[in-house]
């Protein structure tokens, strides 16, 4: 069984066949898949082994991400995977003899601003203290001191 590829880039969708595998993945207008603000370079290759995808870090300073951790050498793609370089996301995705391959843009994190003031101790609010008064003046304050061995 051969299966189609489809391509969602900058380039718009595509349809491709086996037969026009290998793919490289990168900046460079040549590129496969052509993926926003790289350098003009490539920085991965997606191929086919035996009828399964693998995808393959080129020779290159840019870092790759598969399924959030750093891609070193060649590894299988499976359906629901993502490969992120630079600030695209690339979705790999089989549904029976159809590939879709879809680039995203990495959406940016949200900054995060704590509340104002930290939550109470296990959801208690926390009593209020007095505040602690000195005698009054003609009064002992009393002090035991405890000594010895039991």
């Amino acid at each position: 069984m051969s299966r189609v590829y489809f391509i969602h880039d900058m380039r718009g969708e595509r349809q491709l066949d086996e037969q026009d595998l290998p793919l490289s993945v990168g900046g460079a207008e040549q590129c496969g898949i052509l993926l926003p603000g790289l350098p003009e370079a490539v920085v991965a290759h997606i191929g086919l082994d035996a009828g399964h995808a693998f995808i393959q870090p080129a020779e290159t300073d840019t870092r790759l991400f598969h399924n959030h951790e750093l891609l070193t050498a060649s590894t299988w793609l499976k359906s629901g995977d993502r490969v992120e370089v630079g600030d695209s996301v690339i979705h790999w995705s089989v549904q029976g003899d159809q590939v879709n391959i879809s680039v995203q843009a990495r959406a940016e994190e949200p900054a995060l601003v704590p509340p104002a003031s930290p939550p109470p101790l296990n959801n208690r609010t926390l009593p209020e203290v007095p505040p602690t008064v000195a005698p009054a003046q003609g009064q002992r304050t009393l002090k035991r001191i405890v000594m010895g061995t039991f």
